[in-house]
């Protein structure tokens, strides 16, 4: 039985009735004044007081139980609760504000982005007739949190089974982590799935959405760890940056043709993601989209798909198999490493590809490149740049023990060598500048010739080291 100790504000911290909100006058004590408001701290709670309002700032981080917000401090209302305040204490405390329930007063109009995030212990906030604006993921990952109620005179906002809607009921904003059943259908008018709406939601495991759906905001399904299923709309034109971030239980995902864009970390972790099928609409894959996705094999990326941004598919380590496009332009930096990819073929259309792109790709034997490609050229699997002066990538898994750099290479990359299994390195006269970490985890390499004496080496200890998996990390080979 949830009891309400009226406490806060110097009201009655530990127990008796609850005072009249647009009476009440805390016995304050002034904290800190600056040119425009007071700082007034009562109880728990921190206000800024200004001439004709108040914002409640800040609630202390030894907060339990349940909290009580003023109507007025200083006979001025208190309008709005502000951004991360009761979030702010929760990362300081760590495990989360202990309190129970917040009774908000009809003199709020404004509840702050984030103002409840992570608060863990939250069981029950009713939303008055006064507010008119909540923030972004204002109760996110509130994971005791089972309903939320909301004034029927509230001509903004309203609640159906204790979800959270607007007025409209087009928007759905919060679905409170702590529910309990294991499935939602998602009603059939709504349009927009706010940011963090389901952040957290343990319980759940299948979602039906609607075809009304055309957005999918930042994280939306973020950490629904046990979501298994769910069918994206076919309506739906944005996937939002983490939306589907951590839902590790997620096995596959359709997205539906009309989309441009897959939001950077969008499918972040998820590690039973076995099958994704990608339309021909998407044409930027965002950095991280596919990173960690452990059990992902193989995936089709379409002829619209024009930039794969970095570390897209980082540590996908069962992947396998990867075709790259016509259209594609840029592949960023790191975007493949960690994959099981052998082989790669990278067509005319390519004009741009980051740092370590491929690097610590184990099963790697061989990158070609079109001959008709303006900007990179493959001698023997290995890339280069077009004019064949700097050295990209060898790739880990190529056969043969010792190496000998073509004549005519002037630079080789940063970890253009990382981790590959040759015994020795012969480096011409013509180069003059070795990048970063470029024979690091070379751990089999014993000999480096470096012809040329003028030769630069970037962060020289770091470049030219071995022993990954050994005691030594540095190079203990011989350099000539």
């Amino acid at each position: 039985m949830k009891k309400i100790i009226a406490a806060v504000l110097s009201l009655c911290i530990l127990g008796g009735a609850l005072p009249a909100f647009r009476n009440y006058v805390p016995n304050t004590e002034i904290t800190a004044r600056a040119a425009d408001y007071t700082s007034v701290t009562d109880g728990y709670l921190t206000y800024n007081v200004y001439e004709d309002y108040a914002i409640l700032k800040f609630c202390n981080t030894k907060a339990t139980g349940d909290i009580v917000i003023a109507s007025e401090v200083n006979g001025v209302p208190v309008t709005k609760i502000e951004d991360e305040c009761f979030y702010n204490s929760s990362v300081i405390s760590s495990v989360g504000l202990e309190i129970s329930s917040v009774v908000i007063p009809d003199s709020v109009t404004s509840i702050g982005d984030r103002a409840f995030y992570y608060c863990t212990s939250l069981e029950s906030v009713t939303i008055p007739d006064s507010v008119t604006s909540i923030g972004v993921a204002a109760f996110g990952y509130c994971k005791s949190l089972e309903s939320i109620e909301v004034s029927e005179n509230n001509d903004y906002y309203s609640e159906n089974d204790g979800v959270l809607f607007d007025k409209s009921l087009k928007a759905l904003i919060q679905y409170p982590a702590g529910k309990t059943d294991t499935s939602y259908s998602i009603p059939d008018n709504v349009t927009s799935i706010s940011n963090s709406c389901f952040s957290g939601c343990s319980a759940i495991t299948s979602i039906t959405m609607p075809n009304s759906v055309t957005s999918i905001e930042e994280r939306a399904f973020d950490n629904c760890r046990n979501l298994s299923s769910i069918e994206i709309s076919n309506s739906v034109m944005n996937i939002g940056d983490r939306a589907f971030y951590c839902c590790t239980s997620l096995t596959s995902i359709k997205i539906p043709y009309g989309a441009t864009s897959i939001g950077n970390r969008a499918f972040f972790s998820c590690e039973s993601l076995t099958s994704i099928e990608i339309p021909n609409s998407i044409t930027i894959i965002e950095d991280n989209a596919f990173a960690l996705c452990i059990s992902l094999t193989s995936i089709d990326i379409p002829d619209s798909v024009t930039i794969i941004d970095r570390c897209a598919f980082l540590q996908c380590y069962n992947l396998t198999s990867i075709n790259i496009p016509n259209s594609l332009t840029s592949i960023g930096s790191s975007a493949f490493s960690d994959c099981k990819i052998e082989s790669i073929t990278l067509p005319d259309s390519v004009t741009s590809i980051g740092s370590s792109a491929f690097s610590n790709c184990r099963s790697l034997e061989t990158i070609n490149v079109s001959e008709n490609n303006e900007n990179y050229s493959s001698i023997d699997g290995v890339l280069f740049d077009k004019k064949q002066e700097t050295l990209i990538n060898y790739p880990i898994k190529k056969t043969g023990i010792s190496y000998s750099i073509p004549n005519g290479v002037t630079t080789i990359d940063e970890s253009a060598f990382y981790s590959t299994s040759l015994t020795s390195i012969t480096i011409p006269d013509s180069v003059i500048s070795i990048g970063g970490m470029a024979f690091e985890y070379c751990d089999r390499l014993e000999s480096i010739y470096i012809l040329n004496p003028d030769c630069e080496i970037y962060d020289r200890a770091n470049t030219i080291c071995n022993g990954y998996y050994t005691d030594s990390y540095y190079f203990t080979g011989t350099i000539y």
